[in-house]
C-alpha cells in the first residue's frame, strides 16, 4: 500500500478479514476515507463468476480512485515480517527460540 495514501483507521477485524481474504486468494480493496473493504476473487484464474460480484466490481469500477488494493505480501515481506515478530518476543520465551529455529531453517515455510 503506497506510504503517500492517506486511509481511516482499520479496526482488528477489518485487519483479521483482509489477511484471511488474501490468504483465500482474493483481492482486497479499502476505501481510502470510509475504510470500507471490498474483496473480490481474482478473475484471471478462470475459476470465479464475475455476475456474483457484480455491486463489488461496479463500486470498483464507478469509484476506483477512492479506493487502495491491499497487495498479498510476497515470500521475502513475509519471512520478514515473522522475523520482527519473533525479535519483538521476551528472550527468555520458549516460543521465540521454537520461531528462531524455524527461520533459521533451510526452507522455513515448509
Amino acid at each position: 500500500m503506497p506510504t503517500a495514501d492517506k486511509i481511516t483507521t482499520l479496526t482488528k477485524e477489518q485487519i483479521t478479514e483482509i489477511a484471511d481474504q488474501l490468504d483465500c486468494g482474493n483481492r482486497g480493496f479499502v476505501n481510502r476515507q470510509s475504510g470500507r473493504l471490498l474483496f473480490t476473487p481474482d478473475f484471471d484464474n478462470g475459476y470465479a463468476d464475475e455476475e456474483f460480484y457484480a455491486v463489488e466490481l461496479e463500486e470498483l469500477e464507478n469509484n476506483f480512485s477512492d479506493y487502495i488494493e491491499i497487495e498479498r505480501p510476497n515470500l521475502s515481506n513475509s519471512f520478514e515480517i515473522m522475523a520482527n515478530f519473533t525479535d519483538q518476543i521476551d528472550d527468555n520465551n520458549k516460543l521465540k527460540d521454537e520461531l528462531t529455529k524455524a527461520l533459521n531453517n533451510k526452507k522455513p515455510f515448509v
